[in-house]
């Protein structure tokens, strides 16, 4: 039987420049950086990264939300080694409309070695106080392992704010989806 290559996924993410691990308290707001705060909702474990926040509440290969903030332009969303980043990279532009970032972030995922990305339901949506939007993934692991998805972003002027959230379809997602949705809506920006 082959394991899943989301736990060495994970493994390699803690191991590549993690900062510090802990445990998110449900009942204070977190400032996530650039300005921008969630309230938890519920306890999470955290892990920081080199230019990402990722939270879980079962472990990084059953849940994961992650947050970027402040990303400028050329900046990658995420480190991709460069032989899986193809000829299209994996970086921000302001000149990116909604869809674009979308597609962005679908890319992303495709170069991080998930299969069959779609995002979906693109739509306007609440960022704290301002306009953001935000839409749905559904992808899966190279083992087969089904994930679904969502996702919330903000552009301001020339940064990126997103919030992306997946699990395994079968239970982790629709466990903890109501959760996710009062978290996105408790999003706020200074």
């Amino acid at each position: 039987m082959r394991l899943s290559r989301l736990p060495l996924v994970a493994l390699l993410l803690l191991a590549a420049g993690c900062t510090s691990i802990g445990v998110v308290d449900s009942d204070r707001a977190v400032e996530l950086g650039d300005g921008i705060s969630v309230m938890p909702q519920i306890t999470w474990n955290s892990s920081q990264t080199t230019g990402e926040t990722i939270w879980t509440r079962n472990g990084f290969t059953l849940d994961s939300l992650h947050f970027l903030t402040g990303i400028t332009p050329d900046r990658p969303l995420y480190r991709v080694p460069s032989d899986q980043r193809g000829e299209s990279g994996n970086s921000f532009s302001p000149s990116m409309l909604p869809n674009d970032i979308e597609d962005l972030l679908v890319t992303t995922l495709q170069h991080q070695g998930f299969e069959n990305v779609r995002g979906g339901n693109l739509a306007p949506c609440p960022f704290g106080s301002q306009t953001g939007f935000c839409f749905t993934l559904d992808f899966a692991t190279q083992d087969g392992l089904v994930m679904k998805g969502k996702a919330t972003a903000l552009k301001r002027g020339d940064r990126l704010d997103a919030i992306e959230f997946y699990a395994p379809a079968e239970y982790y997602y629709d466990a903890l989806a109501p959760t996710v949705d009062k978290l996105f809506a408790s999003i706020s920006v200074k």
